[in-house]
C-alpha cells in the first residue's frame, strides 16, 4: 500500500466513491467519482484509516477467518476529503483445494509412477446454450463489444473448489479482427465483477464451429463468487457473435458490454432471445469434453442503438489460479511441476526401502494441504537357491551357484561375498572362488540393478573348506564310536561318533540274539564328529521291546560294539 493521507472531511460537497463492494475475500472495488480535483482514496476498516491508493480496488489483509469488518472508502481532493461509504463483510479465506485421487503404482521394479486428479469439486461443463444454431449477433458493421454467460452460486454450488480449465466459444462469421476469451470473478446482476483471465485467441478460431481453449493458468473456483465466462470480439462487419435458438435463460444466458454497460440481449434488441454459445469446462475431464454441437442454417440479428462502443477496463489482480504440484517423498519435497495439466510424475530408480507419497497444489506461491497419502515398497529381487560347496581336497577352489531372480529388470551383474566382502561380479549364476585359503567361510549373493541398485542378500552358506585334514580343527584325530546317551533310554538315544577321515560308514543295531534289527546307517560320511538318532524302531518302523540291545560302528578299517538298554 501506499502512505497514508489524512484530509478534512466535507461531506456536503465532495462526491463520493461509487457501487463499493467488498467480497468475503477481503477484496474491495470501487467506482471514481466525476468531480474534478480528485487525488486518491483513503481505505477504512471498523472506522480506522488503513491505507491511500490511486486504484478503484484494495485487497485487506490480516483478516480472522469468520470475523465481519466495516469497509469504507473516501475519495480524497485537492479541496479535501469526501464521506466515507461504506460496506460489511464476513471474512471466509479462500479454499486451496488439494490433488485428488493421488496412486501410486510400482513401475520396473524400483520405479514408482505416480497420478492424480486436478484440485476439483464434481467437474463439468458450465453452459446454458442449447447448441449452435448458425444464428449470429452484431451490428452490421465495425464494433468492438464483450459477450459473456453469467454463472452466479446456484450454477457453481457443485464445482466451488474446482478448476476452470477450459474455455469453448463459437465465432459464426469471419467478420473480426481480434478475439479475446475472458474471465471475470465477483460480479453481480449486471456487473461482471473483475476480469481474471485475458488470452488473445484470434489466431486459434476456427470459423462456424467450435473453438477450444485451454486456460494457460485455469482458474480456481472460490466459493461465494460469482463467474463470468466469454470474450471480447472487435467485429469488423456482419453478426459474427453465434447464439443457439433461445430462449434465454433469464438473466444468465447472455449479457453483452455495450454502450458502456452490461445489458442482457434482449433488452438490446427485439426478439434477441437467444444463449451465447460460451461454455466452461470445470476438472478437464475426458468425458465432458465430448459434447454434441449441432450446427443449423445461419441467421443474423443486429443489435440496435449506439454502435460507438467503448470497451469496458478492469483491474486484473487475480491470485488464485493454479500454477502447478508440488510432489512429496517420505516428507520431503522431490519435485515440483509448474505445469497444472501434468497429473503425473515418475519418482526412478529407488533403493529397497518403504516410501510415503503425497502431492500438493500450488496456486500462484500459495500451497494447498496434502493430497492422500500413497506407501510403496520397492524390493529388488535377490539371487534365489544360493549354494556354496567347498572342491577340497581336490581343490582350493569353492563354487558358488544360485538362480536368478524371477524377474531381473536392468540386472547387470551380481555381488559374491566371502564374510562380508565381495570377491566376485558375475554376470551369470555361477562363481568360483579360487585358492581360498583353508578355513571356515560364509557366502552369499545379491543382484545389482542398473550398475548401481543392490537387492537383498542371498540365504547365507557356511563352508568348511580344508584341503588337508590336518589342517582342519573340526576333524578328529581318530576314528571311535563314543556311546549312547541316555543309557538307559525311552523312549530314544543319541549315538554318537567320531570319523579321522571320510569313507563309508554303517551302524546297525542287533538284539540279544545277535540278530540285526535296524540299520540306522549305511553311506559315506565326512571326516567328524556325527550323532545319530534311534527311536526304538526296527526295520519295519515298528516297536521294539524293552531289553538289551547291542549297536555297531563299522568303516573300511574301524569296527565296535556298545551295549545299550532299552527301558519302557
Amino acid at each position: 500500500g501506499r502512505g497514508v493521507m489524512n484530509y478534512q472531511i466535507d461531506s456536503g460537497a465532495l462526491e463520493t466513491p461509487a457501487n463499493f463492494n467488498v467480497t468475503g475475500l477481503g477484496e474491495a472495488t470501487w467506482e471514481a467519482p466525476s468531480d474534478t480535483g480528485l487525488q486518491s482514496y483513503n481505505v477504512y476498516l471498523d472506522d480506522v484509516l488503513v491505507d491511500n491508493t490511486t486504484d478503484t480496488f484494495y485487497t485487506y489483509t490480516d483478516l480472522t477467518e469468520g470475523a465481519t469488518y466495516t469497509a469504507g472508502v473516501s475519495a480524497v481532493y485537492d479541496a479535501g476529503e469526501s464521506a466515507i461509504v461504506t460496506d460489511e463483510f464476513t471474512y471466509q479465506p479462500p479454499t486451496y483445494n488439494p490433488p485428488e485421487n493421488l496412486s501410486a503404482s510400482l513401475e520396473n521394479y524400483n520405479d514408482v509412477q505416480l497420478t492424480w486428479e486436478q484440485p476439483s469439486g464434481t467437474g463439468g461443463t458450465l453452459a446454458y446454450h442449447t447448441g449452435y444454431s448458425g444464428n449470429g449477433i452484431g451490428t452490421g458493421s465495425a464494433a468492438n463489444f464483450e459477450c459473456a454467460a453469467r454463472f452466479t452460486s446456484a450454477e457453481l454450488i457443485d464445482f466451488y473448489g474446482g478448476n476452470l480449465t477450459q474455455i469453448n466459444i463459437v465465432i459464426g462469421s469471419a467478420d473480426y479482427s481480434s478475439v479475446e476469451i475472458k474471465v471475470w470473478e465477483g460480479g453481480s446482476y449486471g456487473d461482471a465483477g473483475t476480469e481474471i483471465y485475458s488470452q488473445d485467441i484470434t489466431a486459434d478460431v476456427i470459423v462456424g464451429d467450435w473453438t477450444t481453449h485451454t486456460l494457460n493458468s485455469p482458474v480456481n473456483l472460490v466459493d461465494g463468487n460469482e463467474y463470468w465466462i466469454g470474450y471480447a470480439i472487435s467485429a469488423t462487419a456482419d453478426h459474427p457473435a453465434a447464439v443457439d435458438d433461445g430462449p434465454m435463460v433469464p438473466e444468465k444466458g447472455a449479457w453483452m458490454y455495450f454502450n458502456g454497460a452490461w445489458d442482457m440481449l434482449p433488452n438490446l434488441g427485439a426478439g434477441l432471445d437467444y444463449n451465447w454459445c460460451v461454455e466452461g469446462i470445470v476438472g478437464g475431464k475426458d468425458a465432458v469434453l465430448a459434447l454434441n454441437h449441432n450446427t443449423l442454417p445461419q441467421t443474423n440479428y443486429k443489435v440496435t442503438g449506439n454502435a460507438n462502443f467503448e470497451m469496458k477496463t478492469h483491474s486484473n489482480y487475480n491470485t488464485r489460479s493454479l500454477s502447478g504440484y508440488k510432489i512429496y517423498r517420505n516428507s520431503t519435497e522431490i519435485a515440483e511441476i509448474t505445469d497444472p495439466t501434468i497429473l503425473e510424475y515418475t519418482d526412478a530408480d529407488l533403493l529397497a526401502d518403504s516410501y510415503d507419497y503425497y502431492v500438493t497444489a500450488v496456486y500462484e506461491g500459495v500451497e494447498s494441504a496434502a493430497s492422500n497419502t500413497e506407501t510403496v515398497e520397492v524390493t529388488l529381487p535377490a539371487p534365489a537357491n544360493f549354494s556354496a560347496v567347498s572342491q577340497a581336497p581336490t581343490s582350493s577352489n569353492i563354487l558358488c551357484t544360485w538362480d536368478a531372480p524371477a524377474k531381473e529388470r536392468a540386472l547387470t551383474h551380481y555381488n559374491v561375498y566371502r564374510d562380508g566382502e565381495i570377491v566376485g561380479t558375475p554376470t551369470n549364476t555361477l562363481y568360483v572362488d579360487a585358492n581360498v585359503p583353508d578355513g571356515t567361510y560364509e557366502y552369499y549373493a545379491t543382484a545389482v540393478y542398473s550398475e548401481e541398485y543392490e537387492s537383498d542378500a542371498s540365504e547365507a552358506v557356511t563352508v568348511e573348506h580344508y584341503t588337508s585334514d590336518n589342517d582342519n580343527p573340526n576333524v578328529p584325530a581318530v576314528t571311535t564310536l563314543v556311546g549312547n546317551y541316555p543309557n538307559p533310554f525311552n523312549p530314544t538315544t543319541q549315538i554318537k561318533f567320531t570319523l579321522a577321515k571320510p569313507g563309508k560308514v554303517s551302524l546297525d543295531i542287533f538284539n540279544v540274539k545277535g540278530e540285526k534289527i535296524a540299520t540306522l546307517l549305511n553311506t559315506s560320511m565326512t571326516a567328524a564328529s556325527h550323532t545319530v538318532v534311534w527311536n526304538g524302531t526296527d526295520n519295519y518302523n515298528q516297536k521294539v521291546s524293552s531289553g538289551i540291545y547291542y549297536y555297531r560302528l563299522q568303516t573300511d578299517n574301524y569296527s565296535h560294539i556298545k551295549k545299550m538298554i532299552l527301558m519302557k
